[in-house]
């Protein structure tokens, strides 16, 4: 599914084309330049993808939807471009003995890094009767994103880590496509006891259940306001705990990105994480599989991402927070 166009498109192979570009040598010059391109993300992103469903049935206001992404578009966007590509350039590749990806808009996959002799220099591989070109360090490449990819994953952990702008679906996932219903799901039946316990009241009634959906492109581009924005929203959902049953779900990419890029941050982000886990009154879902999460919910709450418009296909009403409020 392409996001924030409303179209489905139904493919067998995607290709990606990385642009590389040179780093610097100097490994803490290195983490510097990483930092700095990261606070791009999440505004490039609000440019470039417009979410157009949920106000598709109110013409006026996807219409001034539609005009403020423009806007960003025609004068916003050009110059983070800019900005991006006085960033990109600032080391030549050629010279360059560790290169990179910043320019992908996933905060995983911008700070990969390779080395430039493993990726220009090019030996003959075999693929179904053919011979074609691939670097010759790829095995490094590939381990360095999948680790060890010749392994497929267990079937539970086959989902897409990434912002899932493309949306894979098999004729047995079309088969299964149907309306959201809590009843005749199996969502229910697999959730843990410790899930039952704060979603289901002591008389069995279900309260209503919040998907909170946090990213490491929100909380990279917002730092500690981010972490305030954290602390605000679970206090009010904690308040209304007899009510509201809260699923609070990070991104993994916040596990894998954060304690490098700033351990100052990712200390006091799991200090927030283990204050919530250990109190218990809402459920920390670290899982792989999405797919439950927003079954069982009820409506969305977080940072703009691939769940908010799953919630959005499923019917459900989403919200993205504002750290500023």
């Amino acid at each position: 599914r392409a996001a924030g166009f409303g179209k489905k498109f139904e493919l067998e192979l995607s290709v990606d084309i990385w642009p590389m570009d040179g780093l610097p040598d100097d490994e803490d010059e290195r983490k510097k330049f990483h930092e700095e391109n990261v606070k791009y993300l999440p505004l490039v992103y609000q440019c470039t993808f417009r979410a157009a469903d949920k106000w598709e049935k109110y013409p006026i206001l996807n219409f001034l939807n539609w005009l403020v992404w423009r806007a960003r578009v025609r004068f916003k966007l050009p110059r983070l471009m800019r900005e991006q590509e006085k960033l990109f350039t600032a080391y030549d590749f050629d010279k360059a003995k560790v290169v990179g990806n910043p320019g992908n808009v996933v905060p995983g996959a911008c700070m990969k890094e390779f080395s430039r002799e493993g990726m220009v220099n090019t030996l003959p591989a075999a693929f179904e009767g053919r011979f074609y070109q691939i670097p010759i360090g790829y095995d490094k490449q590939l381990r360095t994103i999948y680790g060890d990819y010749s392994q497929l994953p267990p079937p539970e952990a086959r989902v897409s880590h990434d912002y899932d702008l493309v949306e894979w679906r098999t004729d047995a996932d079309k088969a299964q496509e149907e309306k959201y219903s809590l009843a005749e799901s199996d969502a229910v039946n697999s959730m843990p006891d410790s899930w039952k316990s704060v979603i289901f009241r002591a008389d069995g009634s279900k309260k209503k259940v919040v998907l909170y959906n946090t990213t490491a492109a929100g909380l990279l581009g917002n730092d500690e306001k981010m972490l305030e924005k954290y602390i605000r929203a679970l206090e009010e959902f904690k308040n209304e705990k007899d009510n509201i049953a809260l699923i609070w779900r990070p991104h993994p990419l916040i596990a894998q990105t954060i304690p490098e890029l700033k351990p100052d941050l990712w200390k006091k982000y799991s200090e927030i994480v283990d204050v919530y886990r250990s109190e218990g009154w809402g459920i920390f879902d670290d899982t792989a599989d999405i797919h439950r999460a927003i079954e069982l919910a009820d409506a969305y709450y977080g940072d703009g991402s691939s769940s908010a418009v799953l919630m959005n296909e499923a019917g459900k009403p989403a919200m993205v927070q504002n750290p500023e409020c």
